[in-house]
C-alpha cells in the first residue's frame, strides 16, 4: 500500500496599485478597481510562470506562509 500526502499553504501577497486616480473618483470605485487590478496582476504572474516580486517592486510576499492542511492518505492497490 502506498501513501499520498497533500498540503495546502496560504501565502499573502501585497500588490502596489499605481493606477492613476483623479480627485473625483469615489472611494468605492477605487476600492473595486484596485482589488480587480491586484487579482489580475497575480493571475498574470502565475500564468506566465515568472513572478518577479523583488524586481518590479509592485508585488511582494508579506508575512509567513500559513499551512492550513497536511493530509496523508493510504492508497489502495
Amino acid at each position: 500500500m502506498s501513501q499520498s500526502t497533500t498540503t495546502r499553504v496560504q501565502v499573502t501577497v501585497e500588490v502596489i496599485d499605481l493606477q492613476p486616480w483623479n480627485a473625483e473618483t469615489p472611494a468605492g470605485k477605487i476600492y473595486e478597481r484596485a482589488k480587480d487590478h491586484a487579482v489580475q496582476q497575480v493571475e498574470n504572474a502565475i500564468r506566465g510562470g515568472e513572478i518577479k516580486f523583488d524586481r518590479s517592486g509592485h508585488m511582494r510576499i508579506i508575512g509567513q506562509p500559513s499551512v492550513s492542511l497536511v493530509m496523508t492518505e493510504d492508497k489502495q492497490p
